[in-house]
């Protein structure tokens, strides 16, 4: 912004108080003599005008507190690195739009925090520091913790919170304002310069969804000061990211697990026989999501070195990790010891289950370190107080369809990367924009089909999906970066769906169904689950079969060529189409991660199915897969869902092995080839039901004689239902939000309902 235009944009007359000796007049001939003193004489930069007594020009009805408040912003300004959560906060809201106009080259990371600085904290620092007689740094404090921590709420520390997510970097309260506390690290210069990108130019590219954690990459971590406890690490920990992984010119274009990335790249040679450029989005994780890291391992065990944790302690979580984790575990004694055997021999998703024991009270109090802090502390600031699922990074993406196998650098936890390497990999930086609005699809299909927004995060990253940027997105995207108050692009958010009912119809599952406005479908199935866990069947099934009933036929099986296929990996895909033995009890589960047919429909229609070993006591043995095939049918079984892990599902999104289909196998029969009136179509969708169901009625069932297990569905014959009375309970949720159970009951106690009844007619 023009210093020039500033002083033209007000029609307020100029006061005639005098302010440190001189008069509004004066102080207008000062910042002028800046004008034409500039280079170019056209600009002037905040820190020059912030020694002019900016209270006599148009800009002190934009800052709060006067003079003395600029000052302070300019002589934070001035610092090698400013904290612009502070400056924001000073300045207030009503003052944002000047301070990014008079800061040149500002970048969207830092307009983001001076925003959300001003959102989250300026009320309660302006009261503060109003009451002051000058801004002292150190009086007022570096980091805005020491202001207002003993009073804020859980959500004013810890912003994310107040972003929609659940959960927070700090399971309960945090010590300070998450933003501030002081993350002691080394920049080693390595990453590549950030680029801004605009949306309009990745038009007629697709974006690809990379949900990945938060953590920081190219620096070396030392230590930390503001948290629960401050740390001065005995061995420094490199951060390889993260999104920054993106910018590294001795990487690929990004890099993670092979399952992942082999879906990435698959997508990726699909978009580009379409004759599209494959862009990969980067997407924030939820906080919790660098637990998985090894850098995770490294940070905790660092500060287990220097925390007051009584042997006896120590030695009872030494059990629990063997008991819960792993029985070969060597145990805490030696922590260098410890930290090497963590990274080398326990993968991430179990090391996870340490870090979320930790993340328990009693291990605080015990002197344990807080997991709060060491999730800042391997995180990128600038992600501190960014929302779930917010777009931000772009990669370029190599179309082959093949990962990298030359030469490049590693990352520790994520073992396989998808090219180009070096800067051909990296396409810039858009300003932050939610997933509802880049994955326009995805958003509107599984709020269609009333999924709790909880399981978004897992989807979105299990899910092979990209989404093209044309002109509907460009709008929306300028729209929502166009509104400066964050409640109104919350509002933007919120009402997106509405907006765009006049673009396109909705529809409903996978397999369409009638159109959402018309009939309100949306309406009945309200109606129709009002009466859950109850005796009947569900008029919403019966009255929508289009919606609810897939029908799948065989014609689809018997075409499949399982040497395009692949399970998720070289190992798994060896076991595609493995011989099982005949009459075996086996569990049948779909197998998310695999592809029938690279080139063939999303899913569910192209996954396989995994086999599974049974356990001696009846249990499924989902850690060991035995064979991967289109299709499975087993006689004599049970449906099997695991209570526990399904409220995982549904309450948090997470992705575990919960349900599946159990009994003897055989290759002789397909109930696909057998369709009759006697046949059931069975499905499960653990967001909104705790028991396989009968599709047709809504009706939770047991067991059967024979079914064949295909894509999303079971099709079985010689069904048998649940009583009411003898049902498993689906579980209450362990958070506040309430979990749907869209189920209903074929029995009841001590009788037996036949016929497709309606409730009124019981």
């Amino acid at each position: 912004m023009k210093f020039t235009d500033l002083l033209q944009q007000s029609d307020t007359p100029v006061q005639d108080d005098t302010i440190m000796g001189g008069t509004a007049e004066d102080w207008q001939k000062e910042a002028e003599k800046y004008i034409e003193s500039s280079d170019p004489p056209s600009e002037i930069t905040w820190k020059d005008v912030g020694n002019v007594a900016l209270d006599f020009t148009p800009i002190i009805g934009d800052i709060k507190g006067g003079y003395e408040t600029v000052q302070f912003i300019g002589d934070e300004l001035d610092k090698e690195n400013p904290n612009y959560y502070l400056i924001g906060a000073l300045g207030g809201l009503g003052a944002v739009a000047t301070i990014v106009g008079l800061v040149p080259g500002i970048g969207d990371a830092a307009q983001k925090a001076i925003m959300s600085g001003a959102r989250m904290a300026a009320d309660r620092a302006n009261k503060l520091v109003d009451s002051l007689p000058e801004y002292d740094p150190n009086t007022v404090g570096s980091n805005l913790g020491n202001m207002f921590a003993s009073t804020a709420t859980k959500e004013e520390l810890d912003p994310v919170r107040l972003t929609g997510s659940s959960k927070g970097f700090y399971k309960n309260k945090a010590p300070n304002y998450v933003p501030d506390i002081d993350v002691q690290a080394t920049d080693q210069g390595l990453l590549m310069p950030t680029k801004s990108l605009k949306i309009e130019d990745l038009k007629g590219s697709r974006l690809i969804p990379l949900v990945a954690d938060r953590t920081d990459a190219g620096k070396i971590l030392t230590g930390l000061r503001g948290g629960a406890r401050d740390y001065d690490f005995e061995v420094p920990i490199e951060l390889e990211g993260g999104r920054g992984f993106i910018r590294n010119p001795y990487t690929g274009a990004f890099a993670s697990m092979e399952s992942v990335m082999g879906r990435q790249a698959e997508e990726a040679a699909r978009i580009g026989k379409e004759g599209f450029d494959a862009k990969g989005i980067y997407m924030s994780m939820s906080p919790e999501g660098g637990d998985f890291s090894t850098m995770m391992s490294d940070v905790v065990i660092e500060m287990m070195k220097q925390s007051p944790i009584k042997k006896k302690d120590m030695n009872d979580l030494t059990k629990w990790v063997k008991t819960n984790v792993d029985p070969n575990f060597i145990g805490f004694d030696n922590l260098d010891a410890a930290k090497k055997y963590l990274k080398e021999n326990v993968v991430g998703t179990r090391r996870q289950l340490i870090w979320k024991e930790l993340d328990k009270t009693d291990y605080v109090d015990k002197g344990f370190p807080t997991m709060g802090d060491a999730r800042v502390a391997i995180s990128d600031p600038e992600l501190l107080t960014t929302p779930n699922l917010q777009g931000t990074s772009v990669a370029n993406f190599d179309t082959s369809g093949e990962l990298l196998t030359g030469p490049v650098q590693q990352h520790s936890t994520y073992s396989s990367q998808i090219g180009p390497t070096g800067a051909a990999g990296y396409a810039g930086e858009l300003e932050a924009v939610p997933y509802q609005i880049l994955m326009r699809d995805f958003f509107e299909n599984r709020r269609s089909q009333n999924i709790p927004t909880a399981g978004d995060q897992r989807s979105l990253t299990m899910s092979d999906i990209s989404t093209e940027v044309d002109d509907q997105m460009i709008e929306e995207v300028n729209q929502y970066i166009n509104l400066i108050e964050q409640a109104e692009k919350d509002a933007y958010i919120d009402n997106i769906s509405k907006m765009r009912q006049d673009r396109k119809i909705y529809k409903f599952g996978d397999n369409g169904g009638p159109p959402l406005n018309d009939p309100p479908i949306a309406s009945q199935m309200d109606a129709a689950f009002a009466d859950e866990l109850e005796i009947g069947t569900s008029q919403f099934n019966i009255e929508n079969p289009d919606v609810v009933l897939k029908n799948h036929t065989l014609d689809d099986l018997e075409a499949i060529d399982l040497s395009k296929s692949t399970a998720g990996g070289p190992k798994k895909n060896a076991k595609i189409g493995a011989v099982v033995k005949e009459g075996e009890e086996k569990s049948i589960r779909l197998n998310l991660s695999s592809k029938i047919d690279p080139d063939g429909p999303p899913a569910p229609f192209n996954r396989l199915q995994t086999v599974h070993p049974i356990r001696s006591n009846g249990t499924p043995n989902y850690s060991e897969a035995e064979s991967y095939l289109p299709a499975v049918t087993v006689t004599d079984g049970t449906f099997h869902v695991d209570q526990g892990k399904r409220r995982a599902i549904a309450e948090d999104g997470k992705k575990v092995p919960a349900m599946s289909v159990q009994g003897n196998f055989t290759s002789q029969r397909n109930v696909l080839n057998e369709m009759d009136d006697t046949v059931v179509e069975i499905g499960i969708n653990p967001f909104d039901k705790h028991l396989f169901i009968d599709m047709r009625t809504g009706q939770a069932v047991k067991g059967f004689d024979i079914a064949t297990v295909y894509r999303d569905r079971v099709y079985a014959k010689g069904v048998a239902y649940w009583k009411k009375s003898e049902a498993p309970k689906p579980l209450p949720a362990k958070g506040d939000a309430e979990i749907v159970n869209q189920v209903r009951y074929k029995f009841n106690k001590g009788g037996l309902v036949t016929g497709l009844m309606s409730p009124e007619e019981m």
